[in-house]
């Protein structure tokens, strides 16, 4: 069951947001296109290069004004889906089906991540789409520029450690992604026991839980630092420069997957016995 409502909630996400991604990749084609005519020398002050300019500068701002949208759509859709799909009205008819309480809230987590983390994606390739697209000039300035870039990032590609460094920081963004979402959904769980200012409610909640993560992870991240610390003054420098950052990376990821759970907990709770949809 869990797998048809997560094939239920991707389905209507998708349909609001594959428009969305297209037109952000269309919009950075154009952007792209109309950067190639126009003349970046110094002394070049005519009219045409006047217009071209401004055709530039509009494009430069409908890009940043769907990438704005976009943003902002992907938070306002995942608070949304969930709010409204599981504490309003529409929260009666999913709870009349035969589906536990923790299906659904692991529905509604997977396809905010998903759909959140193709949004990141889809901006990336956007800013790709662009630089494939500009002029020769603002190429062989970002050409020199990516092989710095990726001399910097490979240099230590050779090593057994490197790709696991690599998968680590995948994981770590996919987790810090859900981790966010789960934690807008507990504090709007939260102030849906606020019977009369809900919405005040899930806002105390959110801040009120952002300041506990930030005071136990400044503890934790300490500790961790200070036990890294000690052990590496007594390690070599093989251990120090491959070793201690992959048990650094997996810290992060265990205490990331950490409040995830708690955060999937509190829902699961307040969903399964506090729930009142009056």
């Amino acid at each position: 069951m869990l797998k048809k409502l997560i094939k239920y909630d991707l389905k209507s996400m998708l349909r609001q947001f594959v428009p969305m991604w297209i037109l952000m990749l269309v919009v950075a084609m154009m952007l792209g296109i109309s950067s190639k005519d126009i003349d970046t020398s110094f002394m070049a002050f005519s009219l045409s290069r006047t217009r071209d300019h401004a055709i530039m500068g509009t494009m430069m701002l409908v890009f940043a004004a769907v990438m704005v949208a976009l943003i902002v759509m992907t938070i306002l859709f995942c608070i949304q889906r969930f709010w409204d799909g599981l504490l309003k009205e529409e929260g009666y008819l999913m709870f009349t089906l035969p589906v536990e309480a923790w299906e659904l809230v692991t529905a509604k987590g997977i396809v905010a991540t998903l759909v959140t983390c193709a949004s990141i994606f889809v901006g990336i390739l956007s800013i790709v789409v662009i630089i494939l697209f500009s002029s020769d000039e603002v190429l062989e300035v970002l050409s020199s520029s990516g092989t710095f870039f990726y001399r910097t990032l490979f240099q230590n590609s050779e090593s057994p450690y490197y790709w696991i460094s690599i998968l680590l920081w995948l994981l770590i963004g996919i987790f810090s992604v859900a981790k966010s979402i789960y934690q807008i959904y507990a504090a709007m769980a939260l102030g849906h026991l606020f019977e009369k200012h809900r919405v005040a409610g899930a806002c105390i909640s959110y801040v009120g839980i952002s300041a506990i993560l930030s005071f136990v992870g400044n503890i934790a991240m300490n500790m961790i630092d200070s036990r890294l610390g000690r052990e590496m003054i007594h390690s070599s420098m093989e251990l120090m420069e491959s070793v201690y950052p992959l048990v650094y990376y997996l810290s992060v990821l265990l205490l990331t997957v950490i409040q995830l759970i708690i955060f999937h907990v509190i829902i699961e709770r307040v969903l399964s016995t506090r729930l009142n949809l009056e």
